[in-house]
């Protein structure tokens, strides 16, 4: 079937087959740096969410499960796409399991932010939040498990990439519905909502897009009558695909709530450094003053 050349290493994703190795030195070039990226936005995410103390709520606790995830993604699918890494035991399983994961967790956001548009951030609560971890975690194994049991091949009528490209498909959906339903919503109330939930959505729309259509083409064709995409469109799929990290970091770091958390930081520590300054001439002086008592 077709959908499995829709990437060199969705193929093994999907079917199990090894990756073919053969890409061209700008695509390794580019790729290189958007999954560097990608790892470094996973951890500007972690770390600003811990400095700020964000972990304590509802939507700090969804963006360090999500950051995880990602991290835990890109730091496996970017070396294995570029042959860096060799097969180690689970490893196709833990790729499917947090690509899967990804999206679930996208989708979470993007229910989120229907939920508090119509009913406001109060409904955000830590039992929303378990429904969340519960669903994506058990989503992402079934779906993982299933694809990794059974081999793709004519006997199987490759199900196991069609099941994947169903899953892509589906979380599209309830991202573009839930977004498109909470804008809605904000434009007749003229509500106010966090950055990180009104962009992490779209991101991953934008970022899964290319893999959509292909999937979408793909499966819903005759093998009769299939047709390879062009080289071009299956290169800027996976560099879109990529970029879901350092893209996810921006939204996270541009929100007011990241940038005037960081503007108090900065004034704390001006303000600690200045006291210690202080107390240190007033202990320079009392000294100096003891002294001189002294000499006297």
């Amino acid at each position: 079937m077709v959908f499995e050349n829709s990437t060199l290493y969705l193929q093994s994703m999907t079917s199990g087959n090894s990756t073919n190795c053969s890409i061209s030195p700008q695509m390794v070039a580019a790729s290189t740096v958007l999954i560097t990226l990608s790892i470094m936005g996973c951890i500007f995410n972690l770390i600003a969410t811990f400095l700020l103390k964000h972990h304590k709520h509802v939507l700090g606790k969804m963006i360090i499960f999500f950051s995880i995830n990602d991290f835990i993604l890109m730091a496996l699918f970017g070396p294995s796409y570029l042959c860096w890494l060799g097969d180690f035991p689970f490893s196709i399983f833990i790729i499917r399991f947090t690509w899967i994961g990804s999206m679930l967790w996208a989708c979470c956001f993007a229910h989120a932010l229907y939920a508090s548009a119509k009913f406001g951030e109060e409904c955000l609560t830590n039992s929303l939040l378990k429904k969340y971890i519960f669903n994506s975690l058990v989503l992402s194994a079934v779906v993982g498990s299933l694809t990794e049991i059974f081999p793709s091949d004519p006997m199987t009528y490759n199900w196991p990439a069609n099941l994947f490209a169903i899953a892509l498909i589906s979380c599209f959906i309830c991202c573009t519905v839930c977004y498109i339903t909470a804008l809605k919503i904000l434009r007749q109330h003229q509500g106010k909502i966090h950055l990180e939930l009104l962009l992490y959505p779209l991101i991953f729309i934008i970022c899964e897009l290319p893999f959509l259509i292909i999937s979408a083409h793909e499966f819903l064709q005759d093998e009769s009558q299939s047709s390879e995409a062009s080289g071009f469109f299956y290169d800027m799929a996976k560099l879109f695909f990529l970029s879901r990290g350092i893209l996810n970091s921006f939204a996270y770091g541009l929100s007011s709530k990241i940038r005037s958390g960081f503007k108090m930081l900065c004034r704390r520590k001006n303000r600690e450094q200045k006291q210690r300054l202080t107390e240190s001439q007033f202990s320079l002086m009392s000294h100096l003053t003891l002294t001189w008592a002294g000499v006297r």
